[in-house]
């Protein structure tokens, strides 16, 4: 059975959300798939606080698609322990059709090892809008203040 969260044509909100484990990855949700179609996505005041969890955001760990006039906002999200890049997005394979509009503000990794303050993916491809503000690393060993590229896991 396969874990992918489709959202065509509505409204998808994740507000407050966290995982506080070890390898527990996706402070608001945890995919293999995420695919969004002619949808407002709006993630806001998640976090992961354990080692070898990325996605303080999403984590999804396949593909994520994001198509069709859609908006993904991503605002106060982070991953505190180490391994954990990502501190918006981690996952797999991304990708932003033309047209699609996705901004990260205020994301962070705190732990070591931990790229990609803003999101963490293996392969993105963007035709549309990818805009990251205020995003950081602090941790050692973890460059990519913005966006890291880098493996797909809970391991880091």
């Amino acid at each position: 059975s396969s874990h992918v969260g489709v959202v065509r044509g509505g409204v998808l909100e994740v507000l407050g959300c966290e995982t506080v484990g070890d390898r527990a990855p996706g402070g608001g949700a945890w995919l293999e798939g995420l695919e969004v179609h002619q949808s407002r996505v709006s993630i806001e005041n998640c976090v992961t606080q354990g080692s070898g969890s990325p996605g303080g955001a999403l984590f999804v760990s396949m593909s994520m698609l994001f198509s069709s006039e859609s908006t993904v906002a991503v605002d106060q999200t982070g991953t505190l322990g180490d391994g954990s890049p990502g501190g918006g997005l981690a996952g797999g394979v991304l990708t932003i059709v033309s047209g699609v509009q996705v901004s990260l503000v205020n994301t962070t990794t705190s732990g070591d090892h931990s790229h990609g303050g803003g999101i963490s993916t293996c392969l993105a491809t963007v035709d549309g809008s990818l805009a990251v503000y205020n995003s950081a690393t602090a941790g050692r060993g973890s460059p990519g203040g913005a966006v890291g590229l880098g493996p797909v896991g809970a391991g880091g």
